[in-house]
């Protein structure tokens, strides 16, 4: 049977389809649509133009998945609906529009499902699941964290590369002050949030958009292998990041040809990882592309409601 996922992200709205045969998923093909829901929210409101906007991306997946035939659609909500206030009217308005009901789940919930779909994605690409270190999956409104061989860690902390962005940045590339803050911000939510526990590891595993996009460009500045399961160091990133700092026209015409549609998100989102790697002492770095629409399905399949 064929089934439809979709994930409304603070920027960007995406879709999985799958086959499932004999328990297992088969990836049929992905979709992407940068929407920055988080741009139309005010005073923790979404706006009537952030509904239409969401209202339409969603008809149109659901119309994409009747074409190749899903048999269900389900649709995940995070940060992007999470904290709203009015978050019953929206949710209530994307079904009276499109007919598809939004399921929003909470930051547990979504490093649970992040944590799983990252597993499945290692023990495929990587040949099993390593005995240590974090799984990050940085977003646009939020990120989660889940420590690898120890079940006992999963946390959400309210910061992501376009709410840092929104919050601290006035151009479209954070100055050395706004950066400054930057950091100091996600440090100081990374102390607090892991004042009673500790996840963690020399390795860090990330995924999500910016992650990939951050490692693409690592990539086209020092020639180092990309994709899914690359290896890179932790200094890569510091050495990105100070070399970004100066704004070098060239550099940013690279980026801006290369990430267009993340060009503003790439500096709160390495500022936020440098501080991440700096405050868990990671040395190691891998990109795995899994995100909570692989695990969805897998946990669907376990718990016997997908098959």
């Amino acid at each position: 049977m064929r089934y439809a996922v979709t994930d409304v992200g603070a920027n960007t709205v995406k879709i999985s389809l799958y086959e499932v045969e004999n328990r297992r998923p088969r990836h049929i093909v992905s979709q992407s649509t940068p929407v920055g829901l988080a741009g139309y929210v005010k005073d923790g409101a979404m706006s009537e133009e952030g509904i239409s906007a969401l209202a339409g991306v969603l008809a149109d997946y659901r119309r994409l998945a009747d074409m190749i035939g899903a048999s269900e659609f389900f649709c995940l909500a995070t940060a992007s609906l999470r904290h709203l206030v009015n978050r019953t009217r929206v949710v209530f308005e994307i079904r009276q529009r499109t007919g598809v009901p939004i399921l929003v789940i909470d930051g547990e919930r979504e490093a649970e499902l992040g944590f799983i779909g990252f597993s499945d994605a290692v023990r495929t690409r990587l040949g099993g699941i390593p005995s240590e270190g974090l799984f990050i999956d940085m977003g646009g409104g939020s990120t989660e964290f889940a420590s690898v061989g120890d079940q006992g860690c999963r946390k959400s902390l309210a910061f992501g590369a376009l709410s840092l962005y929104n919050r601290f940045v006035t151009g479209i590339l954070p100055d050395g002050g706004e950066g400054r803050a930057i950091a100091d911000c996600v440090a100081q939510t990374l102390k607090e949030g892991f004042a009673e526990e500790r996840c963690g590891g020399r390795t860090a595993y990330i995924t999500g958009g910016t992650a990939k996009a951050l490692g693409k460009l690592i990539s086209e500045f020092t020639g180092k292998r990309r994709g899914s399961g690359a290896e890179l160091a932790a200094e890569d990133f510091a050495c990105l990041l100070r070399r970004l700092e100066r704004q070098d026209k060239g550099d940013l015409h690279r980026m801006a040809g290369k990430l267009p549609d993340r060009l503003h998100m790439l500096l709160p989102g390495l500022y936020a990882f440098h501080e991440i790697f700096r405050f868990f002492g990671t040395e190691r770095v891998y990109t795995v592309y899994s995100g909570i629409r692989d695990g969805f399905i897998l946990d669907g399949i376990t718990k016997g409601l997908i098959c």
